[in-house]
């Protein structure tokens, strides 16, 4: 992942102490973990690929859900090989942390196939705020106020990653120029610590950007259906909570602050916590996003659920057109005339 502390994925080891942190068991214990996460990820996405997928012939909106959840899947797949590999290549032996010329290899070696893994969870984090921001523009009727500030708000996101990336390149440059045993450069540690202060800005843009997308559409979720609340006898309270949290990204939200918290605790008391919080973050990011167009393609999402009863024939549409306003269900539910009886509930 792209580290909050310039930590390596995993061993939460400080590249400029090259200490090991967990043991032998304790880094295995975490494949494990991850090749638990991606089975379930499998399984979800064979679902998602079954539903959304068959629907792609037939609509370029399920065409372009299925290419994005195909690339989170096979992307999250090409990390959990680099994770697997470069812990039973790297992390578990003590030559990559010792201060020899085949040490610094290693750790040249290792840092390539990180920037890889930085890329690639780079563009995962970026495609899933970017639905995120899709469906709260469609779910505020794409009002230009909200859109604007969502699109502001991923734009310092990506921008904010791009530097970093650009910045962690710069450094791995640096590192591989250094001959045996010369020692690093002062620019290595200087570029380093200007990485690892972009690194914790981009996470906190990043956390930015999930809690206001998923305030602004569990906030809107909770008003179109409370203003028809009063047709489901008050029934269905715990399921509306539930499509709330699968369908608003409070689940991604939650596991970056959990990172975030972790990377605040002292290292290596703290590194399996940290190290299992990175890997939940993972995979949240893939399969999140593979959820909710499961949810869209079954219209399951709490606004295909109509409460009105004047509301008969309900035209659901993922990305309606400018046609569609909450308003149309507030005058359904107060029971004025006019009423068409096919309605476009954005999602």
């Amino acid at each position: 992942m792209i580290c909050i502390l310039g930590w390596c994925p995993w061993c939460h080891c400080n590249r400029r102490k090259k200490t090991l942190v967990m043991n032998n068991e304790q880094y295995m214990t975490l494949v494990y973990l991850e090749a638990a996460l991606y089975g379930v990820y499998l399984v979800i996405f064979g679902g998602a690929i079954y539903h959304v997928g068959r629907k792609a012939h037939g609509s370029r909106l399920h065409a372009a859900l299925t290419a994005l959840i195909i690339f989170l899947f096979l992307s999250t797949g090409a990390n959990f090989v680099i994770d697997v590999y470069s812990t039973r290549t790297f992390y578990m032996h003590a030559e990559y942390y010792g201060n020899t010329a085949a040490g610094v290899s290693q750790r040249n070696a290792e840092s390539v196939l990180r920037q890889v893994h930085n890329g690639i969870f780079g563009v995962n984090i970026g495609l899933a705020d970017a639905l995120l921001v899709w469906r709260c523009a469609v779910l505020w009727n794409y009002r230009r106020a909200v859109a604007a500030l969502s699109l502001v708000l991923l734009t310092v996101e990506v921008a904010l990653g791009a530097a970093v990336l650009i910045m962690e390149h710069h450094v791995q440059a640096l590192a591989i120029r250094r001959v045996w045993p010369e020692l690093l450069p002062a620019e290595y540690y200087q570029q380093d610590a200007i990485a690892n202060r972009l690194n914790k800005v981009y996470y906190m843009a990043t956390l930015l950007v999930n809690l206001s997308m998923t305030v602004a559409i569990a906030g809107r979720i909770w008003y179109v259906s409370r203003s028809t609340q009063k047709f489901s006898g008050g029934s269905g309270r715990y399921t509306l909570l539930v499509h709330i949290v699968l369908e608003s990204g409070v689940i991604y939200a939650s596991a970056i602050i959990v990172v975030m918290i972790s990377a605040l605790i002292p290292s290596p008391p703290n590194s399996v916590f940290s190290n299992t919080a990175t890997i939940m973050l993972y995979y949240v990011v893939g399969m999140v996003p593979t959820v909710v167009t499961v949810l869209v393609a079954l219209c399951k999402t709490t606004e295909y659920k109509p409460r009105s009863p004047v509301l008969l024939s309900t035209q659901m549409m993922f990305a309606p057109g400018s046609g569609w306003r909450v308003d149309s269900v507030q005058e359904a539910v107060g029971g004025k005339s006019g009423i068409a009886s096919s309605a476009e509930l954005a999602i």
